[in-house]
């Protein structure tokens, strides 16, 4: 099971668009292992991991429905949570002016400063990019 698990998280390398909510990246694994085990067993069994060979080899399999689903809705969700942190610096620049202007970049200075303003202050494009991220969440739970 557990290299299951590790050739799951492996697969992420090729992700799609978006959904309406976005996924851990524990949560996506433990999915992609519920669902398409049974799948990776049966058709990719010995694929070498890493550069996307392992997704490739299912893209080419008629895998399961159960699978397929699974897959669409994890790779749209890590799609929207890499969007999301790749461009939360432009959408949040006024509220993070607003409210962490005078704290020290670095260190994740800003990132604690806007953990700790409340998401009803900020703009609605920014806490739901935030929200996106899944910083909060993950951060809750460690």
């Amino acid at each position: 099971m557990r290299y299951l698990i590790l050739t799951l998280a492996l697969m992420l390398g090729g992700i799609g668009t978006s959904t309406a909510q976005t996924l851990s990246y524990a949560d996506a694994i433990q999915q992609l292992a519920a669902a398409c085990g049974a799948d990776v067993g049966k058709y990719c069994k010995g694929v070498e991991l890493g550069g996307g060979k392992l997704k490739a080899c299912l893209d080419a399999k008629p895998i399961s429905a159960k699978c397929q689903q699974a897959r669409d809705r994890v790779y749209e969700s890590i799609a929207r949570r890499i969007k999301a942190q790749c461009s939360i610096t432009q959408i949040c620049a006024p509220d993070i002016l607003r409210f962490c202007g005078s704290v020290v970049a670095g260190d994740a200075n800003i990132l604690t400063c806007m953990m700790e303003t409340s998401p009803s202050a900020v703009s609605a494009t920014c806490n739901q990019t935030f929200t996106d991220t899944c910083w909060r969440t993950e951060r809750v739970q460690q």
